[in-house]
């Protein structure tokens, strides 16, 4: 599963054109930051990006997945005209996202199930 913090960001602030996502930097702009180090270092990059969220998520905002990993072909939405950067990039709704999320609860009760088991056999 994968954010697309452009997405998030685009449908929490209306910051966007039908056909052009935000990028870092405008971003960045629109919330009142200023990009910090280097661009397209991956790790200023990753810094940069995690204070956008951290802005998002402080402001309200819900991030859950809104993409995932298909192999099989490559996707393009028809509602936004949308045609994923990467070929195995598919679009993903939210009852997708609420059904990842349920699955990973589940996994997680069960692994917390197993050691509270583990311990009570010990």
């Amino acid at each position: 599963m994968i954010t697309s913090l452009e997405d998030h960001y685009a449908s929490s602030s209306g910051g966007s054109t039908p056909n052009r996502l935000p990028g870092l930097q405008d971003m960045l702009e629109c919330l009142g930051m200023e990009f910090e180090g280097r661009a397209h270092s991956g790790a200023d990059d990753a810094r940069n990006i995690a204070k956008v969220l951290m802005r998002l998520l402080a402001d309200g905002a819900v991030v859950r997945p809104n993409e995932r990993i298909d192999l099989k072909a490559e996707h393009s939405s028809p509602e936004t005209s949308y045609t994923a950067k990467l070929r195995s990039v598919a679009k993903m709704n939210k009852m997708e996202a609420d059904n990842w999320f349920k699955a990973q609860l589940r996994k997680k009760i069960a692994r917390e199930g197993d050691t509270v088991m583990l311990k009570e056999s010990l």
